[in-house]
């Protein structure tokens, strides 16, 4: 099933230092031969990984609800391209508690 925004949101508890994010993207293949091998994994990009003290809002959809997150966020970071692995050095001294890919 396709969502219009999907995203997962991590609490990681207690504001921490956050010095590096790892995002890692499906590597399986779909079984259907007729279907692109990279079916499942360019469904993830584009995206943003956002880091911020407060949870993030969870009340407002599309468009407006991503800015509403990308305004709150203390960094931000936008992946495109379909990779198996992508990784951000978040700038020093990002102190956060909720991270957010969507």
């Amino acid at each position: 099933q396709f969502e219009e925004n999907p995203y997962l949101d991590i609490d990681l508890g207690s504001f921490v230092h956050i010095t590096n994010v790892r995002l890692w993207n499906r590597t399986d293949e779909p079984d259907d031969l007729a279907m692109p091998v990279d079916m499942f994994s360019k469904r993830l990009f584009p995206c943003f990984v956002m880091i911020s003290q407060l949870p993030f809002p969870s009340d407002t959809e599309g468009r407006e609800g991503l800015d509403a997150c990308l305004d709150q966020s203390v960094a931000k970071v936008r992946f495109s391209n379909d990779k198996q692995m992508s990784n951000w050095k978040v700038p020093k001294f990002t102190v956060g508690r909720h991270v957010r890919v969507q």
